[in-house]
């Protein structure tokens, strides 16, 4: 799961890259999002 949509769904984290024993992570089903990003696959000399 990327991190963007982990860090949309947790605004309440201060730091998401650095969690506490205690923290609450609400972690999305993916099944039922929308993505507003796309990615595209690019080969090795950095063309899509």
């Amino acid at each position: 799961m990327p991190s963007s949509i982990l860090e949309e769904a947790n605004t309440h984290l201060t730091n998401p890259n650095q969690l506490q024993a205690g923290d609450i992570v609400n972690v999305p089903r993916i099944s039922n999002m929308v993505c507003q990003k796309s990615y595209a696959e690019m080969t090795g000399n950095g063309q899509q």
